[in-house]
């Protein structure tokens, strides 16, 4: 349950967060929208009075006085304008004609206020220029309606941030609850795999995002896990049964010694031979299994330098030729030149070896066994080929397994480790090791990505 609120709880700090910036940004937008209007309105009241001050010098281009002045006088509507207000006076300050109330006796603009009748006001925007070197003309504009535009607009951006600010947290909620359930779903799965349910899975929803992306991560390591787990449980029950009978025969040789009183110097030592060949045979054991455990660990890939497969393929068929001819085989190879990987040589060159052995071992004399090498579509492939007796399709994936031996070969030596090393030794540069019909015969294929190559 910790776990869950705890999930709950970044949710909530997630959702929060997300609803936060969603209102950061709309008072930012609001900001800008408000200033950008503001900013276009009064740009705009500016522009209509200094259109109209250019239209008022124009007329006053040929310096009659009089007809600028009975421009105004028929703008003029008893004191105070609907659009305009006009002053013209001289550089003393001399009233000439227009609103005596317009402020303006330096050029350039001026804010003005002045108070109606009945109490309303008016805000002027003034601009003053000179008409001549004796005249100044001074023409204001009520922009209040301006003031009055940004208080409505003022309230419409207030009521859309705190619109939107409710659908920020009720999206916020949402996206929280779909997320936590998401979580909860991973977390149920890890509760269930706790209680010992093993093969239990985060159950993939086909939305194909983050989170199904991540079960399935989650789905592979915890099928990778269950693989351990079932071959460390494998590990340990061969163990318990494949190591218990030459235990059994060592410690029943040294009790029948012991318990023969009469028994010769002679005898002694052949008893003292036979449970050194049954200890050596346990240190092999042991030693194949702590070697395989590095492999699969990793342990060796510090070791990984370029090296040429073809001729270590070579060297290792060379080496068993004779062997091969004493026990009655032939021993060929058909190993295409040139061919580089990237690996470990002295792992490669053991797993070579193994399956070579493999091949003499459980073949009958007179068989026939090649060792190849060649670059297919998209891979390399190794291979060793007998046409022995072979092995049923059926058994193809257990010969791989830990001290797996079948019953035709439960009399012959050997460990049963031999086929799971080269399994090991495969996994850890990136291959696989197949067995397949030989027709007659077994045919033992390590298959290696392409992409180890130039």
């Amino acid at each position: 349950m910790r776990l869950i609120n705890l999930s709950r709880g970044i949710g909530i700090r997630i959702a929060a967060l997300s609803a936060l910036l969603i209102v950061v940004s709309m008072v930012a937008l609001g900001t800008a929208v408000y200033t950008f209007i503001d900013d276009a309105l009064r740009s705009r009241g500016r522009l209509r009075i200094e259109q109209e001050v250019s239209r008022m010098v124009a007329l006053n281009a040929g310096g009659r006085l009089d007809v600028i002045a009975a421009e105004i006088e028929r703008q003029t509507l008893s004191g105070v304008t609907t659009r305009f207000a006009y002053h013209i006076v001289r550089m003393d300050g001399t009233h000439v004609v227009g609103d005596l109330w317009l402020d303006g006796v330096t050029p350039g603009w001026h804010r003005q206020t002045i108070t109606k009748d009945h109490g309303t006001g008016e805000h002027l925007l003034i601009l003053t220029t000179a008409l001549n070197h004796d005249l100044l003309l001074s023409i204001g504009r009520d922009v209040h309606w301006i003031s009055d535009v940004d208080e409505e607009l003022f309230e419409i951006l207030l009521r859309a941030l705190l619109g939107g600010i409710v659908l920020a947290l009720v999206t916020a909620l949402i996206a929280n609850r779909l997320v936590a359930r998401r979580v909860d779903l991973i977390t149920d799965s890890a509760n269930e795999i706790m209680k010992g349910h093993l093969k239990h899975r985060v159950p993939i929803t086909g939305a194909n995002d983050d989170f199904d992306r991540l079960s399935q991560t989650l789905n592979v390591m915890l099928d990778r896990n269950q693989a351990l787990m079932e071959s460390l449980e494998q590990v340990s029950n061969d163990i318990a049964h494949d190591l218990r009978t030459p235990l059994g025969r060592l410690r029943q040789g040294l009790e029948q010694v012991q318990r023969d009183d009469g028994a010769s110097p002679a005898e002694y030592a052949d008893a003292v031979d036979r449970a050194i060949v049954e200890a050596d045979g346990l240190l092999a054991t042991f030693t194949a299994l702590l070697r395989i455990a590095q492999i699969e660990a990793g342990a060796r890939k510090s070791a990984f330098r370029r090296f040429d497969l073809s001729e270590a393929l070579h060297s290792v068929s060379e080496a068993y030729e004779l062997s091969a001819e004493d026990e009655g085989h032939r021993l060929t190879s058909q190993i295409e030149p040139g061919i580089m990987i990237t690996g470990d040589r002295d792992l490669i060159v053991q797993m070579a070896a193994n399956l070579i052995e493999n091949a003499l071992a459980h073949t009958p004399a007179g068989t026939d066994i090649c060792v190849s090498l060649e670059r297919r579509a998209g891979s390399i492939v190794a291979a060793v080929a007998d046409h022995g007796l072979g092995v049923p399709e059926s058994e193809w994936q257990n010969i791989f397994r830990r001290f797996y031996r079948r019953e035709v070969s439960r009399t012959t030596p050997g460990t049963g480790l031999g086929l799971s090393l080269v399994a090991a030794v495969a996994r850890l540069h990136g291959a696989r090791a197949e067995a397949s019909d030989n027709h007659p015969g077994l045919r033992m294929d390590i298959v290696f990505p392409n992409t180890v190559t130039p």
